[in-house]
């Protein structure tokens, strides 16, 4: 039996539309609100955070609540150039629609195009299952030091969904 290491959860920034955490080698994202350029500095600021701390290898996994519509604009560019930029450390991207068709429509084209100038194909889980998004990743993950376990990223999911402005989620 493999014994899996504490990995500290962080929430980073929270407000009413989006709660942004990491849990060790995984960004997670909560949306319930819109894609604001101000959101998205926030979860790039993140983002560059874990992939200097996580050098082998990061992924996000990122929880889409219904009614929360899909980034477009100049926050849609800024996620792109976003996951362009890291490149070969990113293992992967999980998206758990809640009830969010936007998302799934922009899940298929937009990350498509990313993954369309990456020199290597760009792993991809779409699914309505927190559980089977959070095995996925930490399959992505295994093997790098920073990586939790599915477990771990089940609790960190929770907290960091928890975490949004305004409402509580039930425990």
């Amino acid at each position: 039996m493999r014994r899996c290491r504490t990995v500290t959860v962080e929430v980073h920034y929270a407000d009413e539309g989006v709660a942004i955490g990491s849990c060790g080698c995984v960004v997670l994202f909560a949306w319930r609100g819109d894609v604001t350029l101000e959101r998205v500095v926030a979860g790039e600021a993140v983002i560059r955070e874990r992939a200097a701390a996580c050098p082998r290898a990061i992924a996000l996994l990122t929880v889409v609540e219904d009614g929360a519509p899909p980034p477009s604009g100049e926050p849609e560019r800024r996620v792109r150039e976003s996951l362009e930029e890291l490149g070969e450390q990113l293992a992967g991207v999980a998206i758990v629609f809640e009830g969010a068709p936007g998302w799934l429509a922009w899940a298929l084209d937009g990350i498509a195009t990313v993954a369309s100038v990456m020199r290597r194909k760009l792993a991809q889980k779409h699914t309505v299952s927190r559980r089977e998004a959070c095995v996925w990743v930490q399959r992505r993950c295994e093997g790098a030091p920073e990586a939790p376990s599915r477990d771990q990223l089940l609790a960190a999911l929770e907290q960091v969904q928890s975490a949004i402005l305004g409402e509580r989620r039930a425990q």
